[in-house]
């Protein structure tokens, strides 16, 4: 059954509405439907494994080998594979010159002011690059469980763009 544009409209209302109003109960119902989405697909992999190793078993215990028996332990194996492989990604780290502390104090203590005031996550590393962009990445350290690295990606030409927070820009400009 197809959802109309006015159905979804209406739905994602709801949820906003229901997010705003239970925020933990939202964020819980979200972590629950990601845990029973990935239950599935570890079932489906441990239920295909569970059947390669019923036909090694059966190798191994009637000591006959055929070539049915090994095109289906094939047959198992493919989905398995496609399956575990879909599992592990990877995501390549964003280039760019790693800042220290000692570079750039005055960078690390106001990134450090923002994120305690948001309440954010701490950045592990800063990077600055050619775009006339700010960007902030995530990168799991364990693909599907997390464990993320962030990394605070400020661009040259933005940053020489900007004034310091002391700074007045209507001053700068005489």
């Amino acid at each position: 059954m197809a959802i109309t544009q006015t159905q979804f409209d209406v739905l994602v209302e709801k949820l906003e509405t229901f997010s705003k109003s239970h925020p933990q109960s939202y964020r819980l119902r979200v972590a629950l439907f990601a845990v029973l989405g990935y239950a599935y697909i570890f079932l489906i992999l441990a239920a295909l494994l569970g059947l390669v190793g019923l036909v090694v078993l059966f190798i191994i215990f009637s000591q006959h080998i055929s070539g049915a028996v090994i095109k289906l332990g094939i047959v198992l194996l493919i989905p398995a594979w496609v399956i575990a492989r879909s599992l592990w990604v990877t995501i390549p780290s964003p280039q760019g010159l790693r800042l220290s502390r000692h570079q750039a104090p005055d960078l690390f203590a106001l990134v450090d002011e923002l994120t305690t005031a948001l309440q954010a996550p701490q950045f592990h590393k800063i990077l600055l690059n050619q775009q006339f962009n700010a960007a902030v990445v995530q990168i799991p350290r364990l693909g599907i469980f997390g464990w993320q690295e962030n990394y605070l990606l400020l661009g040259l030409p933005l940053m020489q763009s900007l004034t310091s927070r002391g700074d007045n820009p209507v001053k700068n400009l005489s």
